[in-house]
């Protein structure tokens, strides 16, 4: 029975965008049969290879990481990643889509978004991948007036799907620091974890924050949560919790002036946030942590 919340589902074709600023260029697509003998080039081109499949299956190493496809998944290929099919040899069909998607022209969409390599698709979002990627075959054969807006949008669309699915599986996933995807994260993250130290003072706003990263908001958001676990702005009022919590230990302040130096509108401000985190108020908090304060 189709549920109000698979029917929303289906019927939202809207396409919000991962990023303002992102191009795609379709190389070629097609609807392939793959043999069992079957063998990938060794290393991935210089572009990026979407594989939908869509009967039979077939095992991949991917730079080492054992990713297996299925109908109803998806292979995403980064541009030079080794690549080696892995037992048992079984043949497969599968929409092949080569593309080339940036951020302001220069960073590759998929690595920035760190997109998994082998992904399973829910239903839903599944029948608009193959709505898209069939509209992409057809304006490519036809190339009617206008048809590269339309292979522009709908290369955004699969990309906009793949995005959603990931991060609605990820949940509040977090990265391990060490890995290829934190340390791509650094280039933006470490002047926003600055900003966020520097300005500790200041209620500082997630438009700000997205603007240090040079990255749309949502997308700046979802990113930020998916490196630290949570959103940028309860990450930043962490920070100040932090602060307030050091302040009380290491200095005889009063409250009030904690909380204007850590960004709160007030002291009733920061007792509340502060009883909330600590399930204490700042004053028992230093009577147990620090010193006394100064009456």
């Amino acid at each position: 029975m189709l549920t109000p919340a698979m029917a929303q589902d289906l019927t939202d074709e809207r396409v919000e965008p991962i990023v303002s600023n992102l191009t795609c260029s379709v190389l070629e697509v097609a609807l392939r049969q793959f043999g069992a003998d079957w063998q990938p080039p060794e290393r991935q081109p210089a572009h990026n290879t979407l594989l939908m499949c869509t009967e039979g299956g077939a095992a991949f190493a991917v730079d080492g990481e054992v990713a297996r496809v299925t109908p109803g998944s998806v292979l995403l290929l980064r541009p030079g990643v080794t690549l080696e099919r892995r037992p048992p040899a079984s043949a497969f069909g599968a929409y092949e889509v080569d593309f080339i998607a940036k951020l302001d022209g220069r960073r590759d969409v998929v690595e920035e978004c760190a997109l998994p390599v082998a992904l399973r698709i829910g239903a839903f979002r599944w029948l608009k991948l193959l709505e898209s990627v069939r509209i992409i075959i057809t304006q490519l054969g036809k190339r009617t007036p206008g048809y590269e807006l339309a292979v522009h949008s709908h290369c955004t669309r699969l990309l906009d799907l793949i995005w959603k699915e990931t991060l609605q599986k990820r949940g509040q996933y977090r990265m391990a620091p060490g890995t290829r995807a934190w340390r791509n994260a650094k280039d933006w993250l470490t002047p926003v974890l600055k900003a966020i130290e520097d300005r500790c003072a200041e209620r500082v706003t997630l438009a700000e924050l997205a603007e240090v990263a040079n990255l749309h908001p949502a997308y700046f958001s979802s990113r930020f949560r998916q490196v630290t676990g949570v959103s940028p702005l309860t990450f930043a009022m962490q920070r100040r919790l932090q602060r307030a919590r050091d302040l009380l230990r290491q200095t005889d302040q009063p409250v009030r002036s904690i909380a204007a130096d850590t960004g709160f509108y007030d002291a009733a401000h920061l007792i509340r946030a502060f009883r909330s985190a600590e399930g204490m108020s700042p004053g028992h908090y230093r009577k147990v942590k620090g010193r006394a304060v100064a009456r």
